[in-house]
């Protein structure tokens, strides 16, 4: 019986976990948003200016991001 309630208890506290970062992250697109950042993307091509959004530790998108929302902007 201890050990089902442990396992309610942990199942429970995973689910609180998940809810509040998913309130916390809601409306915004990126973790990270940096506006007019130079891309040079290592094939050889010329570098161009662009918006990056970052989510974790990962670059998501590269583009024209005037309309998306970030936890933190960079410029």
């Amino acid at each position: 019986m201890r050990k089902i309630k442990f396992v309610v208890f942990k199942a429970l506290l995973l689910v609180f976990i998940t809810f509040s970062l998913s309130l916390s992250l809601a409306g915004e697109d990126f973790d990270i948003l940096i506006k007019n950042g130079k891309i040079v993307d290592g094939t050889g091509n010329p570098w161009f200016y662009s918006d990056i959004g970052i989510i974790g530790d990962k670059i998501i998108e590269i583009g024209n991001l005037a309309r998306k929302k970030a936890a933190k902007r960079r410029s």
